[in-house]
Protein backbone atom coordinates (compact mmCIF):
# COMPACT_ATOMS: atom_id res chain seq x y z
CA UNK A 1 0.00 0.00 0.00
CA UNK A 2 1.40 3.52 -1.03
CA UNK A 3 2.09 5.82 1.80
CA UNK A 4 2.84 9.66 1.46
CA UNK A 5 5.93 10.89 2.82
CA UNK A 6 5.68 12.60 5.89
CA UNK A 7 2.42 11.02 6.58
CA UNK A 8 1.64 8.59 9.30
CA UNK A 9 -0.53 5.74 8.06
CA UNK A 10 -3.60 5.58 9.83
CA UNK A 11 -4.39 2.63 11.76
CA UNK A 12 -8.04 1.83 10.69
CA UNK A 13 -8.44 -0.94 13.19
CA UNK A 14 -7.26 0.40 16.48
CA UNK A 15 -9.36 3.68 15.39
CA UNK A 16 -12.55 1.01 15.34
CA UNK A 17 -11.63 -0.08 18.54
CA UNK A 18 -11.57 3.22 20.28
CA UNK A 19 -14.54 4.32 18.99
CA UNK A 20 -16.25 1.35 19.65
CA UNK A 21 -15.11 1.84 23.27
CA UNK A 22 -16.24 4.95 23.61
CA UNK A 23 -19.96 3.85 22.43
CA UNK A 24 -19.75 1.63 25.41
CA UNK A 25 -18.55 4.26 27.82
CA UNK A 26 -20.98 6.41 26.04
CA UNK A 27 -24.18 3.54 26.73
CA UNK A 28 -23.02 2.83 30.93
CA UNK A 29 -22.99 6.87 31.60
CA UNK A 30 -26.60 7.09 29.83
CA UNK A 31 -27.65 4.00 31.60
CA UNK A 32 -26.17 5.17 34.87
CA UNK A 33 -27.90 8.28 34.23
CA UNK A 34 -31.32 6.96 32.67
CA UNK A 35 -31.58 3.25 33.23
CA UNK A 36 -31.13 0.41 30.84
CA UNK A 37 -34.88 0.26 30.36
CA UNK A 38 -35.13 4.19 29.36
CA UNK A 39 -32.24 4.65 27.63
CA UNK A 40 -32.52 4.73 23.92
CA UNK A 41 -29.97 3.95 21.08
CA UNK A 42 -30.15 7.75 20.12
CA UNK A 43 -29.78 8.70 23.36
CA UNK A 44 -26.54 6.86 23.31
CA UNK A 45 -25.89 8.46 19.88
CA UNK A 46 -26.98 11.73 21.09
CA UNK A 47 -24.32 11.59 23.77
CA UNK A 48 -21.50 11.36 21.34
CA UNK A 49 -23.31 13.42 19.10
CA UNK A 50 -22.36 10.35 16.32
CA UNK A 51 -25.06 9.23 14.31
CA UNK A 52 -27.21 5.94 14.58
CA UNK A 53 -25.80 4.70 11.24
CA UNK A 54 -22.50 4.84 13.20
CA UNK A 55 -23.93 2.78 16.04
CA UNK A 56 -25.15 -0.11 13.80
CA UNK A 57 -22.04 -0.29 12.12
CA UNK A 58 -19.92 -1.62 15.80
CA UNK A 59 -23.57 -2.88 17.48
CA UNK A 60 -26.27 -4.98 16.27
CA UNK A 61 -28.16 -3.68 18.34
CA UNK A 62 -29.36 -2.06 22.43
CA UNK A 63 -29.06 -5.45 23.94
CA UNK A 64 -25.61 -6.06 22.01
CA UNK A 65 -23.90 -3.05 23.41
CA UNK A 66 -25.97 -3.51 26.79
CA UNK A 67 -23.70 -6.80 27.14
CA UNK A 68 -20.57 -5.18 26.28
CA UNK A 69 -21.19 -2.34 29.26
CA UNK A 70 -22.38 -5.51 32.04
CA UNK A 71 -18.78 -6.95 30.75
CA UNK A 72 -17.46 -2.97 31.88
CA UNK A 73 -18.93 -4.17 35.49
CA UNK A 74 -17.39 -7.57 34.92
CA UNK A 75 -14.13 -6.13 35.03
CA UNK A 76 -14.54 -3.59 37.97
CA UNK A 77 -15.12 -6.83 40.11
CA UNK A 78 -12.09 -8.41 38.89
CA UNK A 79 -10.24 -4.72 39.36
CA UNK A 80 -11.61 -4.68 43.03
CA UNK A 81 -10.56 -8.47 43.87
CA UNK A 82 -6.79 -7.24 42.66
CA UNK A 83 -6.57 -4.27 44.89
CA UNK A 84 -7.43 -6.77 47.29
CA UNK A 85 -5.14 -9.07 46.68
CA UNK A 86 -2.07 -6.39 46.81
CA UNK A 87 -3.06 -4.80 50.11
CA UNK A 88 -4.21 -7.34 52.05
CA UNK A 89 -2.49 -8.83 55.21
CA UNK A 90 0.34 -10.88 54.49
CA UNK A 91 0.87 -14.19 57.12
CA UNK A 92 -2.45 -13.51 58.41
CA UNK A 93 -5.21 -15.16 56.57
CA UNK A 94 -8.04 -14.39 59.38
CA UNK A 95 -7.87 -10.56 58.75
CA UNK A 96 -7.14 -11.43 54.88
CA UNK A 97 -10.24 -13.08 54.31
CA UNK A 98 -11.68 -10.57 56.52
CA UNK A 99 -10.60 -7.93 54.62
CA UNK A 100 -12.10 -9.62 51.35
CA UNK A 101 -15.88 -10.02 53.34
CA UNK A 102 -15.82 -6.16 53.62
CA UNK A 103 -14.89 -5.81 50.01
CA UNK A 104 -17.55 -8.39 48.89
CA UNK A 105 -20.34 -7.01 50.64
CA UNK A 106 -19.33 -3.58 49.52
CA UNK A 107 -19.53 -4.71 45.86
CA UNK A 108 -23.24 -6.80 46.17
CA UNK A 109 -24.62 -3.50 47.82
CA UNK A 110 -22.60 -0.98 45.26
CA UNK A 111 -25.22 1.83 45.38
CA UNK A 112 -24.47 2.56 41.37
CA UNK A 113 -28.06 3.29 40.14
CA UNK A 114 -27.34 0.49 37.45
CA UNK A 115 -25.76 -2.05 39.56
CA UNK A 116 -29.07 -1.42 41.54
CA UNK A 117 -31.58 -1.87 38.31
CA UNK A 118 -29.60 -4.86 37.40
CA UNK A 119 -30.39 -6.49 40.69
CA UNK A 120 -33.69 -5.39 40.41
CA UNK A 121 -36.52 -7.14 39.39
CA UNK A 122 -37.40 -6.42 35.74
CA UNK A 123 -34.67 -8.39 34.32
CA UNK A 124 -33.70 -11.51 36.02
CA UNK A 125 -32.21 -13.27 33.67
CA UNK A 126 -29.90 -10.18 32.71
CA UNK A 127 -29.01 -10.51 36.80
CA UNK A 128 -28.22 -14.07 36.36
CA UNK A 129 -26.16 -13.61 33.02
CA UNK A 130 -24.17 -10.56 35.54
CA UNK A 131 -23.58 -12.68 38.31
CA UNK A 132 -22.86 -16.19 36.47
CA UNK A 133 -20.07 -13.84 34.53
CA UNK A 134 -18.72 -11.86 37.45
CA UNK A 135 -18.50 -15.23 39.53
CA UNK A 136 -16.76 -16.75 36.74
CA UNK A 137 -13.92 -13.83 36.35
CA UNK A 138 -13.18 -14.07 40.04
CA UNK A 139 -13.17 -17.62 40.25
CA UNK A 140 -10.59 -17.58 37.98
CA UNK A 141 -8.66 -14.88 39.15
CA UNK A 142 -8.71 -16.40 42.48
CA UNK A 143 -7.29 -19.72 40.75
CA UNK A 144 -4.61 -17.70 39.13
CA UNK A 145 -3.46 -15.53 41.52
CA UNK A 146 -4.55 -15.80 45.18
CA UNK A 147 -3.91 -19.31 45.56
CA UNK A 148 -0.97 -20.38 44.07
CA UNK A 149 0.40 -17.77 46.58
CA UNK A 150 -1.10 -19.21 49.55
CA UNK A 151 0.15 -22.55 48.55
CA UNK A 152 3.78 -21.25 48.60
CA UNK A 153 3.18 -21.12 52.82
CA UNK A 154 -0.16 -23.34 53.96
CA UNK A 155 -0.93 -26.94 52.04
CA UNK A 156 -4.07 -25.95 50.22
CA UNK A 157 -6.27 -29.42 49.11
CA UNK A 158 -9.64 -29.74 46.89
CA UNK A 159 -10.74 -32.42 44.54
CA UNK A 160 -12.44 -29.91 42.41
CA UNK A 161 -10.72 -26.17 42.89
CA UNK A 162 -12.75 -24.63 40.30
CA UNK A 163 -16.22 -25.95 41.41
CA UNK A 164 -15.51 -25.28 44.51
CA UNK A 165 -14.40 -21.28 44.53
CA UNK A 166 -17.30 -20.86 42.14
CA UNK A 167 -20.05 -22.25 44.08
CA UNK A 168 -18.58 -20.80 47.43
CA UNK A 169 -18.73 -16.97 45.57
CA UNK A 170 -22.07 -17.35 43.77
CA UNK A 171 -23.58 -19.18 46.71
CA UNK A 172 -22.34 -15.92 48.59
CA UNK A 173 -23.98 -13.93 46.71
CA UNK A 174 -26.98 -15.26 47.33
CA UNK A 175 -26.78 -15.50 51.04
CA UNK A 176 -25.57 -11.88 51.54
CA UNK A 177 -28.69 -10.29 49.42
CA UNK A 178 -30.93 -12.74 51.73
CA UNK A 179 -29.44 -12.18 54.71
CA UNK A 180 -28.10 -9.27 54.18
CA UNK A 181 -27.92 -8.75 58.49
CA UNK A 182 -25.11 -12.39 58.50
CA UNK A 183 -22.44 -11.25 60.52
CA UNK A 184 -18.68 -10.97 58.74
CA UNK A 185 -17.55 -13.15 61.00
CA UNK A 186 -19.66 -15.55 59.86
CA UNK A 187 -18.78 -15.06 55.99
CA UNK A 188 -15.00 -15.15 56.93
CA UNK A 189 -15.89 -18.72 58.58
CA UNK A 190 -17.74 -19.83 55.38
CA UNK A 191 -14.81 -19.12 53.62
CA UNK A 192 -12.17 -20.10 55.49
CA UNK A 193 -14.01 -23.98 56.27
CA UNK A 194 -15.19 -24.18 52.77
CA UNK A 195 -11.76 -23.44 50.74
CA UNK A 196 -10.19 -25.73 54.39
CA UNK A 197 -7.83 -22.78 55.20
CA UNK A 198 -5.81 -22.63 58.06
CA UNK A 199 -6.67 -19.63 59.59
CA UNK A 200 -8.21 -19.05 63.61
CA UNK A 201 -12.01 -19.17 63.97
CA UNK A 202 -13.61 -16.22 66.37
CA UNK A 203 -16.24 -17.96 67.93
CA UNK A 204 -18.97 -17.14 65.70
CA UNK A 205 -21.02 -19.98 65.60
CA UNK A 206 -21.98 -18.04 69.02
CA UNK A 207 -23.50 -15.55 66.81
CA UNK A 208 -25.54 -17.11 63.95
CA UNK A 209 -27.98 -15.07 62.31
CA UNK A 210 -31.30 -16.54 63.45
CA UNK A 211 -33.24 -19.08 61.09
CA UNK A 212 -35.94 -18.40 59.09
CA UNK A 213 -39.37 -19.22 60.51
CA UNK A 214 -40.15 -22.05 58.60
CA UNK A 215 -37.00 -23.39 58.80
CA UNK A 216 -37.11 -23.93 62.58
CA UNK A 217 -38.06 -27.50 62.81
CA UNK A 218 -35.09 -28.19 60.98
CA UNK A 219 -33.03 -26.70 63.66
CA UNK A 220 -32.84 -28.63 67.32
CA UNK A 221 -33.84 -26.72 70.55
CA UNK A 222 -30.67 -26.41 73.18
Amino acid sequence: MATHPGKPAVNHLRAGELRRKELIEAARYVYEQKGIERSSVKDITDHLYVTRSLFYHYFVDKDDITEWVLLTYVRDFVKLAQRWNERRARGDVRTAVSQCTRLFRQAVFDDNPLRAEIAGPTRADRYLSFTFRCTEEVTRFCLCEVIPEYRRFHPFELAHPYETVYLLLFGLVGLIRRYPDTPDDVIADIVIDTLHLEADRRGSENRLAVPPADLAWCFPTV
